[in-house]
């Protein structure tokens, strides 16, 4: 698996920086990283310069390949051919959607050698996944991506299979074996430490054991957590600012340089992995920045081509991002107001914490789990004391929403009461009150107010329509007490009708 160790040795070997084609397993680096020149930032390595390439140069590429080979090129031709671009590249420049319609363009034949795995069923092609997977006693898709060989790549296999781990079920292989037991990986820690004479940091584990610091975060925790449980002292993250003067730190800046070969200044990336030195953060706060520390010590200034940024400037845009957004901006919103990574602010504004620089405390709710300010806590009813009031455990959104929780409850109880009485006041008060509902028949208006209707209330004041809705009360009452008391008033009306 290719690391940032990996392209610093590349960079001090040929005093250039690598293209992905020229490192194995360079898609885990630039998965990890976002991009390639991202990776190559963060190695501290000068990033590969975008050309302008003439569409004609492009083109003649393509031609002299052809011309050269008897063949027109193909995706696999672009990364093993010096002299190639990346096909994206030919894509982009010459305003293309496939690799046909690059071809085309050329004056070249389409490419329309099949590969053999294609038509190869599913059953032979798995069982060649994973006697891959068997001999190199690895399940992850890292492995496979970067040991192939010949085999259809990993994007073909996920495109084909739905994804690594359906290939991984149809083999009856548990995902993301590790080769290692945890007996192996403290052994081989152990060792790490006789060699460097000190607990290394993480770039320096994964540089000695060639095996990714997750692997050991995953089986034991926090990386300070795994010394800790195996009695080692924390890595501090860096050193004291006060322990060295800007003379010693500049003699031992000068000296990494020299003993890495390194023309103009040991980039950061390996002054962070160095353990004979403070972490390029210490050098960096102690100078005002690396391109800074170089210009002491008498070297060139590095030059990556990004974006410049100030004090000033970051601090007026986290304080207006701040102000629009009532809160601490978070990552995702920092992106997306275009500001730099959190390392970044945090570097020019000299803080470990933005927080805590916008002068806002957190705490975290024992309800929720979330951290929120201070604010939005109640204090205690009692004072400590001292006179002072502490915050309460739970934060005032988990109180309200408690609150409204008992107050739903109690209100269904109290609703459910009422609702019992009035049946059993309807049971009693139905047969006594028939006169009075029948005379209190309703009909909508045009207003959509429900008012007497006249017709209605004339007809049912008369004997006949009293004797005519209490027929119909008979028909639908189902209690015995409302049907005798029904039955009396029919015949009372009954009386008076047949009198009248």
């Amino acid at each position: 698996m290719a690391t940032l160790q990996t392209l610093i040795d590349f960079y001090s070997a040929n005093n250039r920086a690598p293209v992905k084609r020229e490192i194995k397993g360079s898609s885990w680096l630039e998965q990890k990283y976002g991009s390639w020149n991202k990776a190559l930032e963060a190695a501290g390595i000068a990033l590969n310069r975008k050309y302008e390439h003439s569409e004609a140069e492009l083109l003649a590429s393509l031609q002299r390949f052809a011309s050269e080979n008897g063949a027109s090129p193909r995706h696999a031709d672009c990364n093993q051919t010096p002299y190639l671009f990346d096909t994206g590249t030919y894509l982009r420049k010459l305003g293309c959607k496939t690799w046909s319609q690059v071809l085309r363009k050329a004056g070249l034949e389409e490419y329309i050698e099949l590969s053999p795995y294609r038509s190869l069923p599913d059953g032979e092609l798995l069982a060649m996944i994973g006697k891959l997977l068997t001999d190199g006693d690895s399940t992850t898709s890292t492995y496979y991506d970067g040991n192939h060989g010949d085999l259809p790549a990993l994007k073909t296999i996920r495109d084909r299979f739905g994804s690594w781990t359906n290939v991984l079920k149809l083999l009856h292989m548990a995902p993301n074996i590790n080769k290692y037991s945890d007996q192996e990986l403290i052994s081989i820690f152990k060792t790490a430490v006789g060699h460097y004479g000190q607990v290394p940091s993480g770039a320096q584990l994964e540089a000695f054991s060639h095996i990714a610091v997750r692997q050991w975060t995953n089986r034991f925790g926090a990386y300070n957590k795994m010394l800790e449980w195996m009695g080692l002292p924390e890595n501090a993250k860096t050193p004291k600012l006060d322990t060295q003067t800007n003379e010693e730190l500049k003699l031992l800046y000068i000296a990494l340089s020299k003993s890495g070969g390194y023309a103009n200044g040991a980039p950061a990336a390996v002054v962070d992995a160095s353990g004979d030195v403070p972490g390029s953060d210490v050098y960096a706060l102690r100078f005002g920045s690396m391109n800074k520390l170089r210009a002491a010590c008498g070297y060139r200034e590095f030059k990556p081509g990004g974006l410049k940024y100030t004090e000033t400037g970051i601090a007026l845009q986290m304080r207006e991002l701040y102000k629009s957004l009532g809160h601490v901006p978070s990552r995702s919103e920092l992106k997306e107001a275009g500001l730099p990574p959190v390392s970044t602010i945090c570097r020019y504004l000299k803080t470990s914490n933005i927080t805590e620089w916008f002068g806002e405390k957190r705490k975290k709710c024992s309800k929720c789990g979330k951290m929120k300010l201070y604010s939005d806590y109640y204090p205690q009813h009692k004072p400590k004391k001292d006179g002072t009031y502490s915050l309460q455990a739970w934060c005032k959104k988990c109180i309200s929403t408690s609150g409204n929780q008992y107050k739903n409850v109690t209100g269904y109880a109290k609703s459910q009461k009422n609702r019992d009485y009035m049946k059993k006041y309807r049971a009693t008060e139905d047969a006594k009150t028939t006169q009075k509902v029948a005379a209190a028949r309703w009909a909508k208006t045009e207003t959509g107010k429900q008012k007497l209707s006249a017709s209605s209330k004339l007809y049912y004041k008369t004997p006949k329509g009293q004797l005519k809705f209490a027929r119909k009360r008979l028909a639908k009452a189902k209690k015995p007490k409302t049907k005798e008391m029904l039955i009396e008033l029919i015949a009372e009306l009954e009386k008076i009708i047949a009198k009248g």
